[in-house]
């Protein structure tokens, strides 16, 4: 009754830390540029086990075939009775069962427990999952079972392999190397909800499509919370990871991951956040990222991903970005509130070309203690990409955030227009490369002009320097005088500086112009 209490105590303890360390998206933004790392009250509603007391009622009457574990002596004999039956529920009341290891092998069947009161723990030294569902099964449900391991971080809880519709609910994993293993070829959805792992994982493997993984809390592995190694047309949401090596890891190998959805994770304390290793055509959208130690809170390495709508906070790892696209074509970050990274908020480099980076609200960051300083968002080595409708400032004294944005070296062909780029540490904008378009963003100043009266020069009466208050040095500028000029009188644009427009007559007007001007960088 003791250790009871005690696991009991422990999961309610887990799930209380989690839901004190969520926030709502709103409460971030506001905190954050209020220059504080206070975390609001709880949004994300977190799994609860079933806590069937012992002796409680069985499943309703209307499941007419219940093979009940005691009855038949094991679970395994239970399970074999229903397979033998063409399927049916086998219930398997409180207590601690020792395995060497369960099969399942036919349709139909739910496995059902009293919840953490029903512990299937598998012996010392295993050699085999507690539960392995193999062969051409379908229609297969494990609910309400507390799976474990005599061998701290050894053994599979439940291991799944080639048949199709798979589900998984309401499970607590416990002292397991990986809680759950998907390998199959399946093309039929599979689903883990409403789950708890603790010091294991999640571990999809070898071309499964239409998963869905929601609802569980994913805490304190020492490898990936989520590990996605081939997979395609799932869904990740609505899920807690906690203190693991990686939060979420799709990483394909030889195999591309494609047409997967991430959506509304809540990430704390993981060495690396979301890990798109190559990864394609892939949405990470709605996620909150805070505190990740060691990696990117977002890493992008896979073609044609969106990443939108996440808040990326702290990011502390030395000289590491919050959101961070490496050698991936066409990725579009769109949304995003990215802030108090140890390097750049968002970073392309290593030819991460044609991409879009739109509406993200990028602050105070280049926090590392040494290095730097870096800026709200560079882009290194990559080409023809759209950078539009940003805001990218620190609000911090002092402040440490270098350019708003910066390009660096081999970069071409990069648009930037309608950004607001005021308010960072040496400047709006960092220009290295060749064929930028710059436009119309605050901070920035790339086109100017107005109609006044200037004065000559002081020492050459027919030199008029028009002050253009650009950014830079025009490349384009266009003056018009404001009366007629007689047919002796010729003028020009003599030169273009930083500063100046330099308009020039053929002879020295006697006195002040009016003109009309413009130019544009």
């Amino acid at each position: 009754m003791t250790e009871k209490v005690e696991r009991d105590d422990k999961i309610t303890r887990a799930v209380e830390v989690a839901k004190e360390r969520a926030f709502s998206r709103r409460d971030f933004l506001h905190k954050s540029m209020l220059g504080t790392a206070a975390i609001g009250a709880a949004t994300f509603a977190l799994p609860i086990l079933s806590q069937r007391a012992a002796g409680a009622p069985l499943p309703p009457d209307s499941i007419d075939k219940v093979y009940h574990a005691g009855t038949y002596g094991s679970i395994q004999a239970a399970i074999d009775a229903a397979e033998a039956d063409a399927g049916g529920l086998v219930y398997v009341p409180p207590g601690n069962y020792v395995v060497s290891g369960l099969t399942l092998l036919q349709n139909n069947i739910w496995l059902l427990g009293a919840g953490a009161a029903t512990k299937i723990q598998l012996q010392s030294a295993p050699t085999a999952p507690a539960l392995k569902i193999d062969g051409a099964f379908s229609n297969v449900l494990i609910s309400d079972l507390l799976f474990d391991s005599q061998t701290v971080g050894a053994g599979t809880g439940v291991d799944i392999r080639n048949g199709t519709k798979a589900m998984i609910q309401r499970c607590y994993f416990q002292n397991l190397n990986a809680g759950v293993v998907f390998a199959t070829n399946s093309d039929k959805p599979v689903r883990v909800l409403d789950s708890f792992f603790f010091g294991n994982n999640i571990h999809i493997i070898s071309n499964l499509t239409r998963h869905l993984i929601t609802g569980n809390v994913l805490e304190n592995s020492v490898n990936e919370g989520l590990d996605i190694s081939s997979s395609s047309q799932g869904w990740v949401s609505n899920n807690v990871f906690l203190n693991n090596n990686t939060g979420a890891t799709f990483n394909p190998a030889t195999e591309a991951n494609e047409q997967n959805i991430i959506s509304n994770n809540y990430f704390y304390g993981n060495k690396g956040g979301i890990d798109l290793q190559l990864a394609a055509n892939v949405v990470v959208d709605g996620n909150v990222i805070e505190h990740t130690v060691e990696s990117a809170g977002i890493f992008v390495s896979g073609n044609y991903a969106v990443i939108s709508n996440n808040v990326i906070y702290d990011t502390i790892g030395l000289g590491l970005p919050g959101l961070w696209v490496s050698a991936a074509d066409r990725t579009i970050l769109t949304g995003n509130a990215v802030s108090l990274s140890s390097a750049e908020g968002i970073l392309l480099d290593g030819g991460a070309n044609e991409g879009v980076i739109q509406g993200n609200l990028v602050f105070n960051n280049s926090k590392a203690a040494s290095g730097g300083p870096y800026s709200g968002i560079q882009i290194w080595a990559s080409n023809n990409v759209n950078v539009i409708g940003n805001k990218v400032f620190d609000s911090d004294n002092p402040q440490k955030q270098q350019y708003g944005i910066k390009l660096a070296s081999a970069t071409s062909n990069i648009y930037i227009q309608n950004n607001d780029l005021r308010n960072n540490l040496t400047g709006p904008l960092s220009l290295v490369g060749t064929g930028h378009i710059i436009k119309r963003n605050i901070g920035y100043l790339t086109e100017n002009g107005k109609s006044e009266t200037i004065s000559p020069d002081g020492v050459d009466q027919s030199l008029f320097k028009i002050p253009h208050g650009l950014a830079a040095t025009p490349t384009y500028a266009l003056v018009v005088p404001g009366d007629s000029l007689a047919s002796s009188v010729a003028a020009w644009i003599n030169a273009l500086d930083g500063t100046h427009v330099h308009w020039k007559y053929n002879s020295a007007p006697g006195g002040p112009v009016a003109l009309k001007w413009y130019a544009e960088v």
